[in-house]
């Protein structure tokens, strides 16, 4: 074994010299050597990517990405990665890796764009899966008849792809443009990508209009005092939000202590029943809005078609029902968890396993919703107002 005394800081380095190019792990020092041999590897990268060869370039990179780099050399052949890697979840790990290790605004900035972009594929990715499933399941037929039209309507029909986050939206035959209520990124229906839309089982109907929207949102707005940059309230939209919903059991025999006895009143504790569980089938909604999906009633469909004549946007679903189901077991189990411990049982100090809770029912619901957006500091924030009883739920901006 051998020191290594660091030119730069005077740091010492323990390290063994068959496999070690001097570098300090103190301020980042490399030495001529090791600099050079790092600097040949991402110029040699660079080249044959370039060029057209992506598979040698991949390997130049890798190869680079083993050596101890400075964070602007880290950043950057992690973006070079991200752009050459085939496989979408390790262009996501690399996009990650090099926003986490950017040195200035700039490189930053790369990154989250790549992120970004590489997040809108994965999400066309899954809902090409899932469009290739529903075509094996229902195999379209040219004679097939209108009541089979209507279980492939999820392959018939195309939501337009918002440029900027991904979302996607069925439109209304009457209306042309759009502006995602998610990033305020405007697009038209004709430039914009397209992608398969995934039909619902229901649909709740709107009972709030644009005026009592509006007043709901100027009495919170005042009664809450929100804090909001001046003229960035953007105009409230109508929008269709998907919804999986979720009807979960589970037998007293999965329950810990079933057969022991319990107190009058409190049998129905030991039968796990619950109604209705909402999980969002959107990833653009953040966790504050999710709770505002616990104030619909569920209950209240409409039956939904491929002909159904539509008032606002509704935005396609990118949550698998695989995905749902995970966290609707969770959700179930938190629910019985926090049932116990207000009744004082004692199994409230037992786990149950969430694989033992039964599905009984899901659907995919499409909801009524008006959402606004508005600025603060430079922070864009929304507003979700329920369409279906005015109920209302918001982002805040963090305490100063």
């Amino acid at each position: 074994m051998s020191i290594f005394i660091c030119p730069k800081c005077g740091h010492k380095t323990v390290y063994d010299p068959a496999d070690f190019l001097p570098y300090c792990e103190h301020c980042g020092y490399q030495s001529p050597e090791l600099s050079s041999t790092i600097q040949r590897l991402i110029s040699e990268g660079v080249r044959r990517a370039t060029a057209g060869d992506k598979q040698t370039a991949l390997k130049r990179f890798k190869k680079a990405k083993e050596y101890p780099l400075t964070p602007k050399q880290k950043s950057g052949v992690a973006l070079w990665l991200a752009n050459l890697e085939p496989n979408l979840s390790d262009k996501r790990k690399y996009a990650e890796e090099a926003l986490l290790a950017a040195p200035n605004e700039d490189i930053r900035n790369l990154a989250e764009k790549a992120l970004s972009k590489i997040k809108t594929q994965i999400l066309e990715q899954e809902e090409r899966e899932r469009a290739e499933i529903l075509t094996s399941l229902y195999p379209i037929q040219n004679n097939a008849k209108s009541n089979q039209a209507q279980i492939n309507q999820g392959i018939s029909q195309e939501a337009v792809v918002c440029p900027s986050c991904g979302a996607g939206y069925l439109l209304p035959t009457q209306i042309h443009s759009i502006t995602c209520p998610y990033c305020l990124t405007s697009f038209t229906q004709r430039d914009a990508r397209k992608r398969a839309f995934t039909p619902a089982d229901g649909i709740i109907p709107f009972t709030i209009d644009s005026g009592s929207a509006n007043n709901i949102l100027s009495t919170f707005l005042k009664e809450e005092d929100v804090r909001i940059d001046t003229n960035t309230l953007t105009t409230m939209p109508a929008i269709y939000l998907p919804v999986w919903v979720f009807q979960i059991t589970l037998a007293p025999e999965s329950l810990p202590n079933w057969n022991e006895p319990v107190s009058p009143g409190q049998e129905q504790k030991r039968s796990l029943k619950f109604e209705n569980i909402p999980i969002s089938a959107t990833k653009h909604l953040s966790d504050e809005l999710i709770f505002g999906l616990n104030e619909y009633a569920y209950d209240d469909l409409n039956p939904y078609h491929a002909t159904t004549s539509l008032n606002a946007p509704i935005e396609a679903a990118n949550v698998s029902q695989d995905e749902a189901i995970a966290e609707a077991r969770i959700e179930a189990s938190s629910l019985y968890r926090k049932e116990l411990e207000e009744s004082g049982s004692k199994i409230n100090q037992h786990e149950i396993d969430i694989q033992d809770l039964t599905i009984q029912d899901s659907k995919l619901i499409f909801i009524p919703a008006w959402l606004a957006s508005y600025y603060y500091r430079g922070s864009l924030y929304h507003i979700l107002i329920n369409g279906q009883n005015g109920h209302i739920t918001a982002e805040h901006p963090p305490f100063p």
